[in-house]
């Protein structure tokens, strides 16, 4: 069933000036961190031509992808602030038993707002960099489990995904 979308039955969204003020919030130099995770499920001759290295530089572009996206976080997000980011950390882990290709990107920053959307948004658009270069080659891959695995700042509550839970 489609809803069809008009001004009418449309939410009206509502943003207060308090929403958009963070000169107010304490801790201006507070280091902060955030690591995400996403997989791409592949095919097995997928996987044997990355292993092979016939489809070339893909995790480096992929690399780049995530660097980019960790900055530019802001643009993609309404009411997501810019944020200064001091480094982006890009891994990338071929679990060849499960046909996966498993992404982890840390974001580091140290100022008022903490980095889970910039983490989240690098992994994302790098698992979409390997699709892209990927799908010529496979047309059955998905992106899975894009979560949080763990953050850190002074004012934020520290929260770390348990090892089972991965």
């Amino acid at each position: 069933m489609f809803v069809q979308i008009n001004e009418s039955n449309f939410p009206k969204v509502n943003v207060k000036e308090d929403t958009l003020d963070k000169k107010d919030k304490k801790n201006d130099n507070e280091s902060r961190t955030a690591t995400a995770t996403c997989e791409i499920n592949i095919k097995e001759e997928t996987l044997i031509k990355i292993l092979k290295n016939e489809i070339k530089d893909i995790f480096q572009i992929a690399k780049a992808s995530a660097i980019m996206a960790s900055k530019n976080t802001f643009l993609n997000i309404p009411m997501c602030f810019q944020n200064t980011i001091s480094s982006c950390d890009v891994e990338f882990d071929i679990d060849s038993k499960n046909k996966k290709i498993k992404i982890y990107v840390t974001c580091k920053s140290i100022g008022k707002m903490s980095v889970e959307m910039e983490a989240l948004n690098a992994c994302s658009n790098s698992a979409l960099s390997i699709y892209h270069m990927l799908k010529p080659n496979d047309k059955d891959m998905s992106i899975t489990n894009l979560k949080i695995l763990s953050r850190t700042g002074k004012n934020d509550s520290e929260f770390r995904f348990l090892i089972n839970d991965i």
